[in-house]
């Protein structure tokens, strides 16, 4: 990264600095005292001038018995808080932001928590579209979320299990977030709820038994982006829309690539900064770890034609991809303080035996499927 991107050195770093130096060059009996003053002065110097103009920090916890965790937790909430306020503020001039996450991942769960619990969410989204539910279970979904009836989890999974690949799903945090949202919606009147929407493809299941009738739904890029645009974009709404990180980048297979161009412009792509990605130093040498979450913006800045290739992507096809066709703005959840979730270990703790031999089923079907090239029907 070029040093336009680090904070300028004023006069007092640069005497900070030249310390080392001073006390060496100048290391004599009658000139080491003034020596010894004068880099001292200069580090007060250098950290005065280290305070930013806005301060952007977590507020600091009051003198408490309280141990580091729980100031540290409290930290972290207070600077969610904040970077879900920022990302609620790019819908002033975006029609939807496309929220990426890591499949399973507990600090992306805590900043979609952090999102529907903002004091500005009911008066600035409209709509919510998940890739973890099915719309063909949409009637189910508003029974839950509009109407506020107290559903079981048993009652709630046919939205997750036939969302395809209903083994991520299984995770409570996503059942967790259905019900956050019908409790924020709870207080207010059912036409001011945010309604949410099943993004996943609509594949009914029950009626698909070979390869030939699944292959049509194999596209899901095409699925999603007719979804996003039928329900946020045409209309004009205020959407959020919860995808896999890869579905929310603004190239490759990206679901802004497919929506029409006169509507990319209106979608802001978010996802987190990958600091668990094995072996990426580049990472922290370019974002140092914070303590706690922050905000990084890449639209209309300078960060936007950076290469971002060996920050998020591993292999040679993204070599030339950079950061403004990654993303709009990046979330910093801190420090790697304990790894993700992996994509790759889906779980189906809860399910009964039945429903994991269809998953079997549907995985066998997929996979003879993709060797079938068929063009796919348009969503209605």
């Amino acid at each position: 990264m070029s040093r336009a991107f680090w904070p300028a050195t004023s006069r007092s770093n640069r005497s900070a600095l030249y310390c080392g130096p001073y006390l060496w060059s100048r290391a004599r009996p009658h000139r080491l005292r003034l020596g010894i003053l004068f880099c001292l002065s200069s580090a007060l110097l250098a950290l005065s001038a280290c305070r930013p103009d806005t301060d952007n920090s977590p507020p600091k916890a009051p003198d408490s018995i309280a141990g580091d965790s729980e100031v540290t937790a409290r930290m972290q909430t207070a600077s969610l808080v904040e970077v879900a306020g920022r990302i609620l503020e790019t819908l002033d001039s975006a029609n939807l932001v496309c929220l990426g996450e890591v499949h399973g991942s507990p600090d992306d769960a805590a900043l979609r928590t952090a999102l529907i619990e903002h004091p500005d969410f009911l008066q600035t989204v409209d709509i919510i579209v998940v890739e973890f539910a099915s719309p063909l279970h949409q009637e189910l979904l508003d029974r839950a979320i509009l109407d506020g009836e107290p559903l079981t989890r048993d009652q709630l999974r046919p939205l997750w299990f036939d969302a395809g690949g209903g083994e991520f799903w299984e995770a409570p945090i996503y059942e967790d977030f259905l019900r956050a949202v019908a409790k924020v919606n709870r207080p207010a009147p059912r036409d001011d709820r945010v309604r949410i929407v099943g993004g996943a493809v609509p594949i009914p299941w029950a009626e698909v038994r070979t390869a030939a009738g699944l292959a049509p739904y194999l596209d899901r890029r095409r699925w999603y982006a007719q979804t996003l645009d039928h329900e946020v974009l045409e209309p004009g709404r205020k959407g959020l829309a919860i995808y896999g990180a890869g579905h929310c980048e603004k190239s490759g297979m990206g679901i802004p690539v497919a929506l029409r161009i006169d509507a990319r412009a209106a979608v802001y792509s978010v996802r987190s900064l990958p600091r668990d990605r094995r072996g990426n130093s580049q990472i922290s040498r370019w974002f140092p770890p914070t303590p706690s979450p922050s905000w990084i913006p890449i639209r209309g800045t300078a960060l936007a034609i950076e290469p971002a290739g060996e920050l998020f992507f591993e292999g040679h096809r993204y070599a030339e991809t950079t950061l403004g066709e990654v993303a709009d703005g990046l979330v910093d959840f801190g420090s790697d303080t304990e790894a993700q979730p992996s994509v790759g270990t889906p779980s189906r703790h809860g399910l009964s035996p039945e429903m994991q031999l269809e998953l079997e089923r549907r995985s066998r079907l997929r996979e003879q499927a993709q060797r079938i090239d068929i063009e796919p029907p348009r969503a209605e």
